[in-house]
């Protein structure tokens, strides 16, 4: 800013002018703001400035034009000024423009202030008049005093003198050093007091009457205290401490979430310091109640309650200061306050009606009403946004003091608060129509997903086939003995498919069965375990439980049985859960990821305390635990780190090991899918029932056959006749995935000679035949696609590379241990044309969507079978004569036939 100099000033008027500048540098803003209110009250002010003595002198002057010169001035300090400023300098001009202005100007800054204990920075104020003397370069001294002012001077002369505190807060060695008990703390509390920091705390604590700390493990450590009158009437209160910020792990919000429940108060109090946004209406030591709270999402009024309350929270309030009523602090009970994390300049200037920034309040707030809980935000003025500077040390402590102590003013009529309502979760739980409707919803959702199953391969003759048409085999396994296995015993495959294949139990005539209690088992089962071999049917068997669900049809009542009442039924797959890794999710962040769950049957907070405080009413389902990459987390004992709390983020496995074992979500129904061999090294977790899919008997095997080839009834009675006069073919098919693998290839065959005589004898056969389709027929573009193959027909180069590249792939995946693998992998070693045509070729399976996130859904592939995978394994690495040692691959058993594939084929 540039100050305009008179051309030909008076003597007077410059005199004057010199003068007024030294008088400003010397008075300050400290001076301004913190003595004239003493001197010169408001109620006075405006009885001196419309004196008629007084005006006709400034009219006087005003035709002199100095007080043009003035304005020049006032214009200055009106921009780094306080709200009064403009008082000040009014009073300034009546009083020193009738001033002798020959007379000393120490004299006239003694004589106007009256007051010789007021002083200023020594040093800042003689380097400042000493420039001011300078007449010639009075347009410089002003400029210069204006930004030294805005960066230091104000700062400076505002926090030189704050008041002195009436109220001596204790040291955080002044706290308890021990902890009651739990059981000792008397709930549920009155009034909730939430702080951040440590001087915001020990205000608060200073307050409290019979302090005393516990512990609870969902909070940490809670200071308890009383507040309330003389007559014996108390308010229990609660102290707690959180992170900075709203979201953060350990912030206002959790922390606030958390303490809601266990604690159950009336209404929750955030409490502390906060930086001014408008010096014209607060200044340094006031307190802001929240009348509205502005976040980056909402703009809210605190709670009913409190909101009646707030017009009257400083009646009979006091400030803890020395000198209160010469400070004249405040407490601004119609305040606008921003709750964000940062001082965000846009939203500062969308809200000029703000006059307060704060961090912690958008937590409270959203806590409190999820939980319909009573809340507001009160704080004290530590310091201003535009300020260069940080608050001092003293500054924040008089603000804190100052807040607690209004806290503390309206928690001193007990009578106020005693018809306040505690927090009540049975209150605050949905209401059983909402339940319904989401339970619909979710039943709805689930009926969708499930009503058809892919096909596997490219088949003429069959389409997709109806889950409710498909039927699995099962027998109930009570606890048998795992297969023994050390570093010395080394079992090959077909010897555990042996093992495995010695079925002894109950037949299943209902899924219900494994649900609910059986004649000699009166306890309904809450943890099972369903095992199977590779291909059996144990994901199909998951779809139809739910399904079923869905359906009405799963929960059948047995002769003195309760049933189950399930309204929560997800599936999760272990192959989805291998896509998070890593991650720290909540639980009701993992079940959202069911794939079986559509837009409307997420699950939103209110939803899931229902589902935490009604954990009977829920079944969830684990498909696939031999897929699951991180097994050892959830065998070994890493989830110990973490709580047994269902809202805390934790790795994926540790979720899993903790649901499994029943130590959060304790009385849901827990289901677990997996290989035998696998689900053997399970030997840490125990189940109360033991299920095994024990896959297609001989009249079952002749029945599927029958349904996929119920369109030729030719090719039905050879395939018929020719498997079930063959006891390996027979064995082969008792697994319902390689019974359609059987199938296809005989289909193929047939259409291809009509000679019953060409049809597989041996396992051998089956997967040369297999392969040789792949080769064949994969291609959309190949003549022989849909005519016979000639007898001396070689496959072009283009096909052979692509099975070369398919086999090298299944592989590494082996080796891996990875069952499956996305398009972006594929596309890594195969051409785009080659990708495309693998998805419809018939070794590949496309499965079911896996959701990622809430939005967003990722496909994910894998072999036709295991055996598949394996077949194609073997034969790469036949043919690059490399070998995987048996401890790394000790079920590969494959090799044999894939030899003789290799053999075959460069004959």
């Amino acid at each position: 800013m540039t100050f305009a100099t008179p051309s030909n000033p008076s003597t007077k008027g410059t005199s004057n002018y010199a003068q007024l500048c030294r008088l400003l540098v010397e008075v300050g803003s400290h001076v301004f703001k913190e003595i004239f209110d003493r001197v010169c009250p408001p109620e006075k002010l405006h009885t001196v400035l419309t004196n008629p003595t007084n005006c006709a002198k400034l009219q006087t002057l005003r035709k002199k034009r100095v007080l043009s010169y003035w304005n020049d001035i006032k214009d200055t300090f009106q921009r780094i000024g306080g709200a009064r400023y403009q008082d000040v300098i009014n009073d300034l001009k009546t009083d020193c423009m009738d001033a002798d202005i020959e007379k000393d100007y120490q004299e006239l800054y003694r004589e106007w202030l009256k007051d010789e204990d007021c002083v200023t920075d020594k040093s800042y104020e003689d380097e400042m008049v000493k420039k001011a003397r300078k007449e010639d370069d009075l347009e410089g001294s002003i400029e210069t005093y204006e930004q030294n002012l805005g960066k230091e001077g104000l700062w400076k002369v505002q926090n030189a003198s704050p008041p002195e505190l009436n109220v001596t807060l204790p040291l955080m060695s002044d706290l308890p050093e021990t902890s009651f008990t739990w059981n000792d703390v008397e709930l549920p509390v009155d009034i909730l007091l939430l702080t951040a920091e440590d001087c915001e705390f020990l205000s608060c604590f200073a307050y409290l009457r019979e302090p005393f700390k516990s512990y609870h493990i969902s909070t940490g450590p809670v200071y308890f205290g009383c507040m309330g009158d003389d007559q014996g009437k108390k308010m229990k209160i609660a102290l707690m401490r959180c992170c900075k910020g709203p979201g953060v792990p350990g912030g206002s919000l959790s922390v606030s979430k958390d303490a809601i429940l266990l604690l159950r108060p009336k209404a929750i109090f955030s409490v502390g310091a906060c930086s001014g946004l408008n010096s014209k209406k607060v200044k340094l030591g006031d307190v802001v109640v929240s009348a509205k709270l502005i976040t980056a999402a909402h703009k809210t009024p605190p709670s009913r309650d409190i909101g009646k309350l707030i017009k009257h929270v400083a009646d009979g309030w006091k400030a803890p200061l020395q000198n209160a009523d010469e400070y004249n602090a405040k407490v601004h009970c119609d305040g606008v306050v921003l709750s964000i994390l940062e001082a965000n300049r846009d939203m500062i200037r969308k809200h000029p009606e703000a006059i307060a920034v704060e961090m912690e309040g958008g937590g409270v707030y959203a806590a409190a009403h999820d939980f319909k809980t009573e809340w507001v935000v009160v704080k004290g003025i530590k310091d201003f946004v535009d300020e260069m500077q940080s608050s001092s040390k003293k500054w924040k402590q008089i603000a804190c003091v100052m807040a607690a102590s209004v806290v503390a003013n309206i928690l001193n009529d007990p009578v106020i608060f005693q018809d306040w309502p505690h927090f009540n979760a049975g209150a605050n739980e949905l209401p059983s129509q909402a339940i319904s409707t989401y339970t619909s919803a979710l039943k709805s959702s689930i009926m969708y997903h499930t009503e058809f199953q892919p096909k596997l391969l490219a088949s003429r003759t069959i389409s997709n086939a109806k889950t409710d048409e498909i039927f699995t085999n099962l027998l109930i396994q009570h606890g048998r003995k795992a297969l023994i296995r050390n570093d010395e015993t080394y079992y090959s495959r077909s010897k555990e498919l042996e093992y495995y294949g010695k079925i002894s139990g109950t037949p299943v005539k209902h899924c219900s069965e494994i649900l609910l209690g059986m004649i000699d088992d009166q306890e309904s089962a809450n943890s099972i375990l369903v095992v199977g071999k590779a291909g059996i049917g144990k994901s199909l068997f998951c779809q139809k439980v739910i399904r079923d669900w869905a359906n009405n049809k799963l929960l059948r009542a047995l002769e003195s049985t309760e049933i189950p009442n399930l309204k929560f039924v997800y599936l999760l797959t272990f192959r989805q859960l291998n896509l998070l890794k890593n991650k720290h999710l909540t639980l009701r962040e993992i079940l959202n990821f069911s794939s079986v769950l559509n837009d409307k049957c997420d699950i939103n907070e209110s939803t899931f305390e229902y589902i935490v405080k009604h954990s009977k009413e829920v079944m969830i389902i684990l498909d696939g635990y031999d897929e699951y990459s991180q097994k050892t987390s959830i065998d070994g004992n890493s989830e110990g780190r973490h709580p047994n709390d269902v809202n805390r983020k934790m790795p994926v496995a540790a979720l899993c090991s903790k649901l499994i074992n029943g130590k959060i979500l304790q009385g849901a129904i827990v289901m677990i899918t997996s290989r035998p061999d696998e689900s053997d090294k399970m030997g840490g977790i125990r189940y109360k029932r033991y299920v095994e899919i024990a896959g297609f008997s001989a009249e079952q095997v002749k029945e599927y056959i029958k349904k996929y080839f119920k369109k030729n009834e030719n090719m039905k009675n050879a395939v018929l006749k020719h498997v079930m006069n063959n006891e390996n073919l027979v064995s082969f098919a008792h697994i319902p995935m390689l019974c359609y693998l059987l199938c296809f290839e005989m289909e193929y065959t047939l259409t291809e000679s009509e000679n019953s005589d060409d049809l597989p004898v041996s396992i051998t056969d089956i997967y040369t035949k297999l392969v040789d389709i792949f080769e064949l027929k994969h291609c959309a573009e190949s003549e022989y696609r849909q005519k016979e193959i000639p007898e001396k027909f070689k496959p072009p180069p283009v096909i052979k590379n692509t099975l070369e590249k398919l086999s090298k792939l299944a592989a590494k995946l082996l080796v891996e241990r990875k069952p499956t693998f996305d398009e972006s992998e594929m596309e890594r070693d195969f051409e785009l044309e080659e990708v495309n045509k693998l998805k419809g070729g018939g070794l590949l399976y496309c499965g079911q969507p896996f959701r990622t996130e809430l939005i967003t859904t990722t496909k994910h592939f894998s072999f036709t079978h295991l055996t598949v995978q394996e077949f194609l394994a073997a034969r790469w690495f036949v043919r690059e004569i490399v070998f995987p040692m048996r401890n790394a691959l000790k079920w590969f058993t494959n090799s044999w036939l894939a030899f003789s594939h290799v053999t075959q084929t460069r004959k």
